[in-house]
């Protein structure tokens, strides 16, 4: 073995490309790809998808852990928050409480005022509606009592007419015992004279 070959054994350097957390996410996922290209059978996306896990690999291989941390954000440091003592607690937890009481008691007075309008709009609608109803009833009173009225009319007409009738019988009648009778007259006289 060359010398090369022995210190890349010694430096380990492959050991930290194993130890990466962020290499065996990245190998599932490229031979997840490469499994939906040969299903899709897309033979032209086999190339670059190999060419950029093996960039990958070698970036991974040849960069040392203090290089990468480089590229990683900073943890901010952690800010000790005091701790509320118990009566900001308790005024906390007084004020929340009064906090939903104060809505509740809103929701509350939202509902009656929501039950309020309702029964207002249903005693309105029941008002239209049995003013519609005493509307509907008297114009049926009022067609009734002309309909009545038109058949004492017509009957009315229909007595006066055979009224009439009778009455031009009777005239009738009168005249022809008063015919007969100037007939029987007459016929007497020329009776008589004879």
């Amino acid at each position: 073995m060359d010398i090369a070959t022995d210190e890349i054994l010694n430096n380990n350097m492959f050991k930290h490309l194993l130890n990466d957390p962020n290499f065996l996410p990245i190998t599932i996922i490229f031979i997840a790809l490469v499994l939906v290209a040969i299903w899709q059978k897309l033979d032209r996306f086999f190339i670059p998808l190999a060419l950029v896990y093996s960039l990958y690999v070698i970036i991974t291989i040849v960069m040392s852990p203090d290089q990468k941390s480089q590229f990683e954000l900073p943890m901010k440091e952690i800010v000790k928050v005091p701790v509320d003592t118990l009566n900001e607690v308790i005024n906390k937890k007084e004020s929340e409480e009064a906090r939903l009481a104060e809505l509740a008691r809103l929701a509350e007075e939202a509902r009656v005022a929501e039950e309020a309008r309702l029964a207002e709009e249903a005693r309105l609608a029941e008002e239209v509606r049995l003013a519609e109803e005493a509307a509907r009833l008297s114009e049926e009173a009022r067609l009734a009592e002309e309909a009545r009225l038109a058949e004492e009319a017509r009957l009315a007409e229909e007595a006066r007419l055979v009224e009439e009738a009778r009455l031009a019988e009777e005239a009738r009648v009168a005249e022809e015992t008063r015919l007969a009778e100037e007939a029987r007259l007459a016929e007497e006289v020329r009776l008589a004279e004879e």
